[in-house]
């Protein structure tokens, strides 16, 4: 027996909303001095899906990198939970490394 295995969405539903977590790090990466994002989901307690995003280079005002995503993109966009990182992670191919953020941002966030 044996099962294909492929690369899951990288959607994040919420409330019923497609959002696509690289139209959020395109506009992430275009603020002066954000060196490397990744805009991912978790799940809360209620099993909802939260919007996160880890960023790395210049520390900024949460609030600000959210004005500025609902402003190109709508409210729908809005990140739930930011994690400031000096790098991050990458896997063996030098792609950002999701898996590993989600257990970061578990590890040091309750939600």
């Amino acid at each position: 027996e044996f099962s294909i295995v492929g690369r899951k969405k990288d959607l994040i539903i919420r409330g019923g909303i497609n959002i696509a977590p690289n139209k959020i790090e395109e506009i992430i990466l275009q603020i002066e001095g954000i060196e490397d994002t990744a805009v991912f989901s978790v799940k809360d307690c209620m099993n909802e899906e939260r919007v996160c995003c880890a960023y790395a280079g210049k520390r900024y005002d949460e609030s600000y990198i959210n004005r500025i995503i609902v402003t190109m993109l709508g409210v729908n966009y809005r990140i739930d939970f930011f994690q400031y990182l000096d790098s991050l992670p990458r896997n063996i191919n030098g792609k950002t490394d999701k898996v590993t953020l989600r257990k970061i941002y578990g590890d040091t966030n309750a939600y």
